[in-house]
């Protein structure tokens, strides 16, 4: 069909590696089966049925081969494959702001530091540090008015200082 055309490998024999496995085999246009699974009209299942509405060939060969993976695999299995691709860059961000809020926690801010001294900090915001006296960039991040770029002006300063 043509759908299946849109969304299946050119060449069967490139969908499959030595043990049989899927691998990042080529759609037309270079494509895999990964990106088009991210296309929001595309599921697991709708790719399935496409290609096992082939004729006999290499697309059907790929339908029956997908058919037996997913079988094998489970539904929940299944869920969990299609998600982590369709959301695979939301997931990435948010690993990363994870990874980043976790940094900014374990750095601790010694407890003598003078926020008159750090450039780019705005009087209010100094002020407010001076007065809760943070223990670590996490914790003068969540400080009411201590901004992004506040954070990332404290975190110079502290490579200045040598303390990162």
């Amino acid at each position: 069909s043509g759908e299946a055309q849109n969304i299946a490998t050119a060449d069967a024999a490139d969908k499959q590696n030595s043990n049989g496995a899927a691998s990042g085999a080529s759609l037309p246009g270079g494509r895999t089966l990964a990106e088009a699974l991210r296309r929001p009209e595309l599921d697991l299942q709708g790719i399935l049925n496409s290609l096992r509405a082939c004729p006999p060939g290499p697309l059907a060969d790929v339908g029956a081969f997908l058919g037996e993976e997913m079988s094998l695999a489970g539904m929940a299995a299944c869920e969990s494959v299609q998600i982590e691709i369709k959301y695979s860059g939301y997931l990435a961000r948010q690993r990363e702001l994870v990874a980043r809020a976790a940094r900014l926690e374990s750095t601790v801010l010694p407890p003598d530091i003078d926020y008159a001294k750090v450039s780019g900090l705005s009087h209010e915001v100094t002020e407010k540090l001076d007065r809760v006296r943070p223990l670590s960039l996490g914790q003068a991040g969540r400080i009411s008015g201590v901004t992004p770029a506040a954070i990332g002006c404290l975190e110079i300063h502290l490579h200045k200082l040598g303390l990162l």
